[in-house]
């Protein structure tokens, strides 16, 4: 499988990027700064997943079987990507736990 994994820098996300490249997957991973793979099957790709032309360009680039979400959205920003995101992938997972604690605003 081709994965997408969006903000993989934080607990979870490290976490989880191992064990989907250790079971043989293709693990797409983006972030703000250069990083070096770990593995053969993990490729970073340098940008901000905040910006929607650079995730525009990535989910136009290549199809994706799961995209794994761990970003940080206010409530606008999430309503404006999910659409796209769910055009691009027939599995979309969005794990943040930042949800929890917006405000009955949604912010």
């Amino acid at each position: 499988m081709n994965i997408l994994i969006l903000g993989r820098t934080g607990a979870m996300g490290a976490s989880l990027v191992p064990i989907l490249a250790k079971r043989g997957n293709k693990v797409y991973i983006t972030s703000r700064r250069k990083r070096i793979s770990e593995m053969d099957n993990i490729q970073y790709i340098q940008g901000n997943a905040h910006d929607r032309e650079f995730l525009s360009s990535i989910l136009n680039n290549r199809n994706y079987d799961a995209i794994v979400d761990f970003m940080v959205y206010n409530t606008a920003e999430f309503k404006s990507r999910i659409d796209l995101l769910l055009e691009h992938t027939s599995q979309y997972v969005y794990t943040s736990s930042s949800r929890v604690y917006a405000n009955e605003n949604g912010q």
